[in-house]
């Protein structure tokens, strides 16, 4: 088992070497809210340690050689912008641990700030100053929804110069597109926009294991069932370049929409705004791309009439917080509404058997055990009258996707469960979703892929090359069947294919249950095809087009639960017990030194392409004891 994970770490580092690419008293139910609307406090702010630290200064607060946090003489209680800095990786949740996740926004965070600042009758409006943003174009999309839902919401109340202003350094693909969502947007002096449509480049890995001796030996159910492929190919087949084809398509319709809904320009003129790509200075004003370029200070100071205020997108306390350090203690529950309410329930990344590195696993991975029990509990707590489920897998584990749809299904009989898909939710990520009361995607989302694979990779041939050399032995016609040292036989193989077509049969019976089509209907879209949101939405595959909110909002009709009340989230904030539970827990079995070779990946690649790149090699190291999975290797991102 060691000397499988040595190969796959092996092959990581050819790839890395391999890649070169240019570098791109409101009584307790306000208590109760306000706390939702609160970020995590330190409970040991004001204690030794920790909290002297903390007592230094105020880490909010500018040094003498920096910006500052607000206008002169800003009367808070005045009509003014709320400005907010965005830097870093736009992601579902930050991964817990000790030292945090820096450079990263929160979507779910940003969301909660904005519904705050959109009911506040002091702020006119928000001011976003984009730095190096990093967003997939579904995650993009959601931000503009969201960054025009406050528009719409801050309604007459909105500023001179509108409700949303944006200013960046550049204006590239994905950070255009939520750019188009502001009222106002502005670039630096030398600032660019690059509108160049959509592009993607899938990362095949066959050449690479040939030169390293490895052997990829895997069986597909369904035409469209490429999972393998980066695998087993060295180039997309025909029915993976379809696929490949139809999700560019969209994502291109996207951007269009973007520029026609928040530019107001043609459609034909959009398109040859596309084809042109790259605009500056005048050349960006005369077409309608950007409002102003010009330094950020004078835009800043110009569109808020010079009434703004720099703030965070968490609230923090100051002070030793109690409640908190009771709660990471363990000594008290985690925080929740005390009326009835909506239960909010992540589940992201890989998905796998077991506890997939417990609470601490859960903002990367999706362990069977824990999301099931996790998903239970929400569907027996009376005060939980709705739940939604928020999916941004490729899938994984179809043992562990099974356990988490029986979860579903049992809290479904007392509550209503809706699904909101994010980047992607296929093979396994749609499994867990079918059989909702309600689904929901984005136009974007990568999405069905219902379909199953199974295989191994052989490494006899890549000891062989270093020198050592494995002698098979066994009583039992089929004892080898999961030795990574050698291809499968074709007795081996029937069984497999076997055990493959009695998963592929349950998955789509799955579907068919919860989706209310039959059986052959769901086999005709499913053939592991993966759609993306707007064509799974014509298939029936889900039920709206829309994003997260408008999921929590289906959620608490149904339930009957008024928009003033609060969410309760899992994964909750980490307490003593998640880390000491989480100490030494890898999920997948992850080689010594892969969290620094993914980093180096991030680096050369960027943190997108890091995490695609991530997702195919967990699965690869997942086949070591599942060789048949319902998941989709999809190593592509949409630029």
């Amino acid at each position: 088992m060691y000397t499988h994970k040595l190969a796959i770490a092996t092959i990581a580092s050819t790839l890395l070497f391999a890649c070169n690419p240019p570098p791109p008293d409101t009584g307790a139910k306000g208590r109760e809210q306000a706390q939702q609307e609160a970020a995590p406090s330190n409970p040991f702010a004001g204690l030794g340690g920790m909290g002297a630290l903390s007592m230094l200064g105020n880490l909010d607060k500018p040094g003498p050689y920096e910006d500052l946090a607000e206008s002169p003489e800003l009367d808070a209680k005045a009509p003014h912008y709320a400005v907010i800095e965005l830097e870093g990786l736009i992601t579902e949740k930050s991964a817990m641990g000790m030292l945090g996740s820096p450079k990263t926004i929160e979507l779910r965070r940003l969301t909660k700030r904005l519904h705050k600042l959109a009911t506040d009758d002091n702020i006119q409006g928000v001011l976003l100053r984009f730095g190096e943003v990093q967003a997939s174009l579904p995650t993009a999309d959601e931000v503009r929804r969201l960054l025009v839902a406050f528009g719409e919401q801050k309604g007459d109340r909105a500023g001179p110069s509108g409700a949303v202003l944006c200013h960046g350094d550049n204006a590239i693909g994905a950070t255009y597109h939520m750019m188009t969502g502001c009222d106002k947007v502005a670039i630096e002096s030398l600032g660019m926009v690059m509108v160049p449509g959509t592009g993607a480049a899938p990362i095949y890995l066959k050449n690479a294991l040939d030169k390293l001796g490895v052997q990829a030996d895997f069986l597909q159910m369904g035409a469209y069932k490429g999972a393998a492929e980066p695998l087993t190919r060295s180039q997309p087949s025909p029915e993976m370049q379809e696929t490949y084809q139809a999700i560019l398509d969209q994502g291109y319709e996207t951007l269009v929409a973007g520029m026609t809904e928040g530019r107001g320009v043609a459609r034909d003129t959009a398109v040859e705004l596309i084809d042109e790509a790259l605009f500056y200075g005048e050349q960006a004003i005369a077409n309608k791309l950007v409002d102003a370029v010009k330094p950020y200070p004078d835009f800043r100071n110009e569109a808020t009439g010079g009434k703004w205020k720099q703030i965070k997108l968490s609230k923090k306390s100051s002070g030793l917080d109690l409640m908190a350090l009771q709660r990471f203690l363990g000594a008290a529950p985690p925080q929740r509404p005390s009326e009835p309410h909506v239960g909010l329930i992540y589940a992201i990344g890989p998905i796998v058997e077991g506890d997939g590195g417990g609470a601490l696993g859960a903002s990367e991975t999706i362990g069977g055990r824990t999301l099931s029990a996790a998903i239970r509990a929400m569907g027996r707590d009376d005060k939980v009258a709705a739940i939604v489920l928020r999916v941004n897998s490729p899938g994984g584990s179809a043992n562990a996707s099974e356990q988490i749809w029986a979860a579903v299904n049992e809290a479904k009989a007392n509550k209503p469960v809706v699904v909101s898909m994010g980047n992607v939710a296929g093979s396994g990520g749609y499994y867990i979703s079918c059989n909702a009361n309600k689904i929901f995607a984005l136009p974007d989302t990568m999405t069905g892929s219902i379909g199953v694979i199974g295989g191994k990779l052989a490494i006899g041939k890549a000891l062989e090359n270093i020198g050592i050399t494995t002698h098979a032995m066994a009583k039992g016609k089929q004892a080898l069947m999961w030795s990574p040292y050698q291809l499968w036989t074709d007795d081996e193989r029937a069984t497999v294919r076997k055990m493959m077509e009695h998963t592929y049969k349950v998955f789509v019976t799955r579907v068919s249950d919860g989706r209310g089509k039959a059986y052959d209907d769901v086999h005709k879209v499913a053939q592991g095809r993966v759609w993306t949101g707007a064509d799974a939405h014509k298939h029936g595959l889900v039920d709206e087009l829309g994003s997260l909110e408008d999921a929590l909002a289906e959620a608490r009709k149904l339930g009957k639960v008024g928009d003033d009340v609060g969410l309760e989230v899992y994964p909750p904030e980490p307490t003593l017990r998640d880390f000491i539970k989480g100490f030494g827990s890898m999920a997948v079995g992850m080689p010594s030194g892969w969290a620094s070779w993914l980093g180096s990946v991030a680096e050369v690649m960027g943190p997108l392409e890091a995490g695609a790149v991530s997702d195919v090699f967990a699965q690869a190291l997942q086949l070591q004891t599942e060789p048949v999975l319902t998941a989709t290797m999809f190593p592509m991102v949409l630029r």
